[in-house]
């Protein structure tokens, strides 16, 4: 009988991945690597703030056997599809289709072409736009940073950080000592490896403000000053630049999870779902999706 619980056992590995980095990132955050500044050599305060550590590039392994995980379940959902489709046919060729082209439906619908599947078949493959600027253009980035790591190791970087829990103090004459807590806003992260730049090297620095030293003016307090590093991919181009590795890892998870449905929905067009339900087996730790029209509420596969 035809399933696809590889694919869906290869999520779940990615999942496991994914969680592991995100314990990663959250304990790189919870390290402090930064340091909180005030230079009030001249006229005014200027605070700021330089990361002194870097990500650890050891965490990175982590985000790879995740995509690797992600990508390879695509592949698992063509084997079985065609092998089912056509019982014989050696694995040679079989792969799931992405297309380097921009905005370019003949090149994908080509590539689709050449691998030889049934036309119910292809026809999902071509509504799914796995291409830069396509609907699926999920796809083609996880494709893309899979061939990446297949060479070497994913490189993280920090272009901001996002800042709560500051407070500036007004104390200004004749009236009454007010406190002011301030948004938590995005910050932008300039590097200098300079040793003699004003405030010496660093992985990355952010300017949070200029005050007065003078006794009326505010004062920022960064006592309680909680700083999460967005930690990106070098790599990453297009949409996903800026976008962090947390982010992206489970935007290619739902992306996979949506693709492997639409496999699941072709032979439940051909013969009903009364004829196809793959078991759920007691003991396997992989969630065996039902078709979501008869299983309205399945588990939840990532938040």
């Amino acid at each position: 009988m035809l399933t696809f619980r590889s694919a869906w056992q290869k999520l779940c590995r990615a999942q496991r991945f994914i969680d592991e980095f995100g314990a990663e990132l959250k304990a790189y955050e919870d390290s402090c690597p930064y340091r909180l500044l005030c230079d009030a050599r001249y006229n005014s305060e200027v605070h700021f703030l330089t990361f002194e550590r870097e990500f650890p590039a050891f965490s990175m392994m982590a985000a790879g056997d995740a995509i690797h995980s992600m990508r390879v379940a695509l592949d698992h959902c063509m084997f079985s599809m065609l092998m089912n489709d056509q019982p014989g046919r050696k694995a040679d060729g079989i792969y799931f289709p992405t297309s380097k082209t921009a905005n370019d439906r003949q090149a994908y619908r080509a590539k689709i072409a050449k691998i030889g599947c049934l036309q119910d078949v292809a026809d999902m493959l071509e509504n799914l736009e796995a291409f830069p600027g396509g609907s699926g253009d999920a796809l083609f980035d996880l494709h893309q940073f899979d061939i990446t790591d297949k060479h070497r190791v994913l490189i993280a970087t920090m272009e901001q950080c996002e800042i709560s829990g500051l407070t500036e103090h007004h104390n200004a004459v004749g009236n009454a000592a007010t406190t002011t807590s301030l948004l938590t806003k995005s910050y932008a992260l300039t590097v200098s490896e300079g040793v003699g730049s004003t405030f010496g090297a660093h992985l990355g620095m952010a300017m949070l403000g200029q005050y007065s030293k003078g006794p009326d003016g505010p004062k920022l307090d960064t006592t309680a000053a909680h700083v999460r590093p967005i930690v990106t991919f070098r790599e990453a181009i297009g949409p996903s630049r800026g976008v962090s590795i947390i982010e992206l890892l489970n935007r290619w998870c739902r992306a996979v999870s949506e693709t492997i449905e639409k496999f699941e929905d072709i032979p439940i067009n051909r013969v009903g779902f009364a004829n196809w339900h793959p078991s759920i087996e007691e003991g396997d730790m992989c969630v065996r999706y039902q078709h979501r029209a008869a299983l309205n509420e399945a588990p939840a596969l990532f938040p």
